[in-house]
């Protein structure tokens, strides 16, 4: 029997997506008017990705229990009481992918770990992901030096002043994304150092070498000056 290396349906699948995420592109920042094109590597490191996990959901949902599962899904949602399905389906998203109660009986500590990582992950998306299409972009305003304007999809929506705390929180979003996730991975890293169980069962590559270089990493995102310092005292 022939090895197929690939799955036909879920690659066009995800050429379409692909394509279709170009073209939002395109049109999204009034046809590149608004595309930083310093950000055109992290635009296609996106696509690949988005590529990739359509390419893996789709092969996920051709399995037979997946797909009944999925399927009944859309007909439970939309059959019946729709817009009281709907509000379940929200409040239960909310709930679970950004609150994170689901943890919460097994520990307070725990739940405030997955909430601060969580928020923080899906946080540095929503910003990450629009400035790198174009589909967000900040210009002065007209006729003034101290002013900005925030843009979607070429529309303006609000203005601030450059000195004002407004534009500190909002010129500094990721920053504040990444001291969430480094709340919370700094504790799961605490965790496995000091639980006996979790000692005994994990490996340093699999379990705390991603933890260590993630928060590395992250806090070299938000203090750049105190790593390039200590690397100058080494040098020395």
């Amino acid at each position: 029997m022939k090895n197929k290396t690939f799955n036909t349906k879920a690659l066009l699948v995800a050429t379409f997506v692909s394509a279709l995420t170009i073209v939002l592109v395109f049109y999204g920042s009034r046809e590149l008017q608004n595309f930083d094109a310093a950000l055109v590597t992290y635009l296609f490191g996106t696509i690949f990705a988005f590529f990739g996990i359509v390419y893996r959901y789709t092969v996920w949902l051709q399995r037979p229990p997946t797909w009944m599962y999925f399927k009944r899904s859309l007909q439970f949602l939309v059959t019946g009481k729709i817009v009281q399905h709907i509000w379940f389906l929200g409040k239960e998203s909310v709930g679970n992918i950004v609150i994170q109660k689901f943890i919460y009986p097994r520990s307070k500590y725990r739940w405030f770990a997955h909430f601060c990582i969580a928020l923080g992950c899906i946080s540095a998306f929503a910003i990450t992901i629009p400035l790198t299409f174009g589909w967000i972009h900040f210009t002065l305003a007209p006729n003034s030096i101290s002013i900005y304007e925030a843009h979607f999809f070429g529309f303006k929506m609000m203005d601030f002043q450059i000195g004002s705390v407004l534009a500190f929180l909002i010129f500094h979003a990721l920053n504040w994304s990444s001291w969430l996730v480094i709340i919370g991975s700094v504790y799961y890293l605490r965790r496995r150092l000091t639980n006996p169980g979790l000692i005994a069962t994990q490996s340093f590559e699999g379990d705390l070498l991603p933890l260590i270089l993630f928060n590395c990493n992250l806090s070299y995102r938000i203090m750049p000056h105190v790593f390039v310092s200590v690397h100058e005292r080494i040098c020395v």
